[in-house]
């Protein structure tokens, strides 16, 4: 307060006191304390430090560093009440930004989590795996199902190491990827299995009819929520054109890894924003008993039993962001190989 200060130089210095304030204006206007140094009015002192640190702002930057590395105790008390006190405006601010950039940072974080993120390969293709994360952020809004992207052998997972790279990312549903963790699909297999599983699944589906791939008696007794689809998958055959019978895992692999099928039935919300319950701007893409190309994993799969007795029949829940478009042309024509 003003009356604490002396009313003159005199008495400032008598008392020990820095500044005085006689109550007059300065040459500047200002009626304010005075230094007892330099007799310069203190709000004068405050323009000559604006424009001194205006014009050379690296001594005021070192001017700062030097006093917060001496105030350390000060600095994290200011530091604290400040964010205290500004919290409720900073926070909002925080989440926008985090929210406008989430991708990014969902990728970055990705990036430095893989053992090889630091490969020139890793690095090459930046801005390819960039495009996947703002692809996933975008279908999130679109859909208003949370997505995350799923690397399909993962980072960091037990006794494998894959590569944040285009190749080995999908995008999935949040709780389809949290299910997965980090744990590595059965159709990827040692180097002294590759040859032979290849060349068996080439007779998988040899010679076998459209009725025997997607027979049409099946009740799958099931019916989809929401936005989910459900896809029948082509049934693989028991035995191989040469007679050969099939394991059950390479049948299994099989069914996993397929990627044709056709739309059963679809739930009310497919093809429709979550939020606002429109259709989609490009309108309602899919329909029942229309063939459709699907990603190579993920989903739920499950089997029923056929009335004819044959090979289960393998169906895929999946969600109508996943499918990637119809099939035009022959639906047997399309190869999976397990490698």
């Amino acid at each position: 307060m003003v009356e604490e200060y002396p009313s003159t130089r005199a008495e400032a210095l008598a008392t020990g006191k820095t500044r005085y304030f006689t109550g007059k204006t300065c040459a500047n206007g200002h009626v304010a304390p005075r230094s007892t140094v330099n007799h310069t009015c203190l709000e004068c002192s405050k323009d000559i430090r604006k424009r001194s640190d205006k014009k050379h702002p690296e001594i005021k930057r070192d001017r700062n560093r030097a006093w917060a590395a001496a105030n350390r105790d000060k600095m994290a008390l200011y530091n604290k009440s400040w964010w205290w006190s500004h919290r409720d405006e900073i926070l909002p601010k925080k989440k926008r930004r985090y929210e406008s950039k989430r991708h990014e940072w969902l990728n970055l974080s990705s990036s430095r989590r893989s053992a090889g993120f630091k490969a020139p390969i890793v690095k090459a293709h930046e801005k390819e795996t960039a495009a996947i994360y703002k692809r996933c952020s975008d279908i999130t809004n679109k859909t208003g199902v949370a997505h995350e992207v799923d690397h399909v052998v993962p980072i960091n997972g037990v006794g494998v190491c894959g590569l944040h790279v285009p190749w080995n990312l999908q995008i999935v549903e949040r709780d389809v990827n949290r299910s997965k963790g980090n744990k590595l699909y059965s159709c990827y297999v040692t180097n002294e299995q590759t040859i032979e599983r290849y060349e068996m699944s080439l007779d998988a589906y040899a010679g076998q009819t459209l009725e025997e791939a997607f027979p049409d008696t099946v009740d799958p007794q099931f019916k989809p929520w929401g936005a989910r689809i459900l896809v029948q998958m082509r049934r693989p055959q028991g035995k191989s054109k040469g007679g050969i019978v099939l394991t059950a895992e390479t049948k299994s692999d099989k069914a996993f890894s397929e990627q044709i099928g056709r739309i059963h039935s679809m739930g009310p919300l497919a093809f429709h924003n979550r939020n606002t319950m429109e259709p989609w701007p490009e309108g309602v893409s899919g329909r029942p008993g229309m063939f459709v190309r699907l990603p190579r994993y993920g989903g739920d799969v499950f089997y029923t039993d056929p009335k004819d007795g044959g090979e289960p029949i393998p169906w895929k829940m999946v969600g109508d962001h996943e499918i990637f478009g119809e099939v035009t042309g022959d639906p047997l024509a399309f190869k999976v190989y397990i490698l």
